[in-house]
């Protein structure tokens, strides 16, 4: 989903959605969504 439609879906802020996912590439070590799903991928997290 977009950043916007996530914010909406969770009834947040946009910019709360974005702090968010900033922190969580952060801790993953990637920089982007892809990356993220790729990352997920590699480490089981999902098919």
């Amino acid at each position: 989903m977009a950043n916007k439609r996530v914010a909406l879906t969770l009834s947040i802020s946009l910019e709360t959605v974005k702090w968010n996912l900033k922190n969580i590439y952060a801790k993953l070590g990637v920089s982007s969504r892809y990356d993220a799903v790729s990352w997920a991928r590699k480490n089981g997290l999902i098919e």
